[in-house]
């Protein structure tokens, strides 16, 4: 299963890194994209996409496996608030989301 992640996005500036990250969510499954970049790739996607799901399912996860420094803090914080912007979209949409 192909699995895009956003560290190989570095180079791209803060838009333009979700918005490619985006255009993942138009390829055909399964697959599995991952990094902080998805929440805002996730809202573009909707805001691009008036109907459909962009995923079948969705794992978020936001708990650190170690002590986070305070720009990774700052770096999840923003994720969370981007994600919990879109979560109930996604879950209109149809998308299954866990939490765990």
């Amino acid at each position: 299963m192909p699995v895009y992640g956003t560290d190989e996005l570095r180079s791209l500036d803060w838009s333009e890194s979700s918005l490619v990250a985006s255009t993942w969510l138009n390829r055909h499954g399964p697959w599995i994209c991952e990094g902080v970049v998805m929440p805002r790739a996730l809202r573009k996607w909707l805001a691009a996409n008036p109907e459909g799901a962009p995923a079948d399912f969705l794992v978020w996860l936001n708990a650190p496996v170690s002590a986070r420094v305070r720009g990774q803090e700052a770096m999840a914080k923003g994720c969370e608030t981007v994600f919990l912007e879109v979560r109930a979209a996604l879950a209109d949409r149809g998308v299954r989301i866990l939490m765990p």
